[in-house]
């Protein structure tokens, strides 16, 4: 399944198609949060994906991830969040300095892909793009959680790994990988991007593209 986003005229406008790219985007109800990291030149198709006899553990466990389904990847994508820095009503919620695993599973979530292609309209080549898409707004305590952090993230600091693991309970043995580390350092909402209105074309559209101004 290809989102309107993995599509849009924006995501390519800002070069997020000029290489391979695994998209995070998260809707809070107070606006989306946007990670993306760069994926290895040899993701193309995603079922043509195939471990190689010389693969190290962390590629064979990145390389099953890509190529699994969304069961597959909800049960083995992990973030491990920690909050080394908050006001005392933030740390009697989440208790700080103590990490705990969360996997993709426990919240509402939904994966998009889309194959290396040639655009059709501009003979570029359009990398393969994996999007995990968020939703911290359906289920109320989720939303209501995130609404509680939303005043304090502007004097917190959070600390979050990105990894690949065997599933909760699970004994079988398989390999598993460190795909990132990122950090909310005081994030201001008041200074972050903004984008504009929707145009009456957009309306037009179903809003599923952002058309840039001539």
């Amino acid at each position: 399944m290809v989102s309107d986003l993995l599509v849009s005229v924006i995501f390519a406008s800002c070069g997020l198609r000029d290489r391979p790219t695994f998209l995070v985007n998260a809707l809070f109800p107070w606006g989306s949060y946007l990670v993306y990291f760069e994926l290895p030149p040899w993701v193309k198709k995603f079922e043509n994906i195939s471990e190689d006899e010389g693969d190290h553990v962390d590629i064979k466990a990145f390389k099953r991830f890509l190529k699994g389904d969304a069961d597959y990847r909800n049960e083995r994508l992990y973030v491990m969040p920690v909050v080394t820095d908050a006001k005392m009503a933030v740390r009697m919620v989440v208790p700080t300095k103590n990490e705990f695993k969360s996997n993709a599973g426990m919240a509402p979530v939904s994966w998009s892909q889309d194959d290396e292609h040639i655009d059709s309209n501009t003979g570029e080549t359009r990398h393969a793009v994996l999007e995990l898409a968020v939703d911290c707004m359906s289920d109320k305590t989720i939303r209501t959680f995130v609404s509680f952090m939303r005043r304090y993230l502007v004097t917190m600091t959070l600390e979050a790994s990105v990894l690949i693991d065997k599933p909760y309970n699970s004994k079988e043995n398989e390999p598993s990988a460190f795909l990132s580390f990122f950090k909310w350092d005081k994030v201001d909402l008041a200074k972050c991007t903004v984008l504009p209105p929707k145009s009456e074309q957009e309306n037009m559209l179903g809003g599923n593209v952002y058309i840039p101004k001539k």
